[in-house]
């Protein structure tokens, strides 16, 4: 019996050690690199540029492959061309961060598919944009008009194979992301001549002598420079208040509790620095918007904050940012309810332009910095459009 089995296993043993061998062959055999993208961007918050067109080159069929990424996505098989794969990959996650991609097939990711693609949304561009001053804006625009021209020819492109296809789908991608910046530009250029809508509706900014910017504020001079910087608008508490502008959401307080009070630092050797970090915490919960005018406005002593008011998103003009409260006030009995908000005039410095801290911010003079009372009233009204109630 022992001398049957034996030849039997060892045949068994060689067929099972014959096809691994061959599995193996054939498996590492595949040879697949990647070749190209339509594009290096990808505009994760924009539905037509929130995906691109990713060719890899195999000597075995990779129909079934997937491109891999740690954030939600999606991939589709276009089509092939001998031994050229192309598939559509969409990124479906708005917070995606991690810029690497590799092919994936059968759980397996291949090394050499690896490609590195730039993630941006809406609010990068934006906020590249708005730092810089007009002129310059309307330079861009005129060369984006001069590029989209010379690439519209490809505008209408279909994904069919021919010759020179990956240049045509590059030329066509190319003239898509054109056409979003062109738009982008033209939406801020267009707000560059408004003038700011009013944030509070049915209510007009306050102007009382104590309360206009440039106010005496000698009480504070201690820990502050003593100055009322910016505007009021009286109304109840729980008041919705709006943007005055598209902008662009840069900071969001909205844990401060009175407490935090106890950190304004007080004394006779206080820097320039230490008095703006002072105002800031008087500043209560707050919201910052950067506009499309390249301000910066806070939105001060607010008690709600709306739960999608998050910074780095895009507010369209009249959007809801919160409600007026008393969030820097430890008297219960305060009624003076108020929305207080600072605009705040970029310097228009270019080496710092879309690179400003918080506290450059703080720094910057507010609007009609020094002037009197009389020329503060007559020139917000050349700031400020009397549409209150016209929303």
């Amino acid at each position: 019996m022992k001398k049957v089995l034996l030849p039997l296993i060892l045949i068994v043993s060689l067929i099972s050690w014959a096809g691994f061998v061959f599995w193996n062959f054939i498996h590492f055999a595949k040879k697949i690199d990647f070749i190209w993208v339509s594009s290096k961007n990808i505009i994760q918050d924009d539905t037509r540029l929130n995906s691109i067109i990713a060719v890899f080159k195999s000597d075995s069929d990779i129909q079934n492959a997937f491109i891999y990424s740690s954030c939600k996505s999606k991939t589709q098989y276009i089509t092939n061309d001998w031994l050229l794969y192309f598939f559509r990959f969409t990124l479906l996650d708005s917070s995606c961060s991690n810029p690497n991609f590799t092919l994936n097939i059968e759980e397996e990711r291949y090394p050499n598919t690896n490609f590195i693609l730039n993630i941006q949304k809406k609010s990068d561009l934006f906020s590249t944009i708005v730092d810089y001053p007009s002129s310059q804006i309307q330079n861009a625009h005129k060369w984006l008009a001069l590029q989209i021209q010379k690439y519209a020819p490809y505008k209408k492109l279909k994904e069919t194979l021919g010759t020179n296809l990956l240049m045509l789908l590059k030329k066509q991608r190319i003239y898509n992301e054109l056409v979003y910046k062109q738009t982008l530009i033209n939406r801020i250029l267009e707000k560059r001549w408004e003038k700011y809508s009013l944030p509070v509706k049915w209510y007009k900014i306050a102007t009382g002598l104590n309360v206009i910017p440039n106010a005496d504020r000698h009480y504070r001079k201690s820990y502050t420079d003593g100055i009322h910087h910016w505007w009021d608008i009286m109304a109840p508490a729980g008041t919705p208040v709006s943007a005055i502008d598209d902008g662009l959401i840069i900071r969001v307080v909205r844990d401060f509790e009175y407490a935090d009070i106890a950190n304004i630092k007080k004394g006779t050797e206080l820097t320039h620095s230490d008095k703006l970090r002072n105002l800031d915490i008087l500043r209560g919960n707050q919201v910052w918007l950067k506009t499309s005018k390249w301000d910066v406005i806070f939105y001060s002593h607010l008690t709600d904050i709306y739960d999608n008011i998050k910074e780095w998103i895009i507010l369209s003009k009249w959007s809801d940012i919160g409600t007026i409260g008393k969030s820097w006030v430890p008297d219960k009995n305060y009624k003076n309810y108020h929305l207080h908000f600072p605009i705040q005039r970029n310097p228009y410095t270019p080496k710092k332009a879309w690179k400003y801290s918080l506290e450059d911010i703080m720094g910057w003079d507010w609007y009609l910095k020094w002037l009197d009372a009389t020329a503060v009233v007559n020139g917000q009204k050349n700031i400020f459009k009397d549409d209150s109630t016209e929303k």
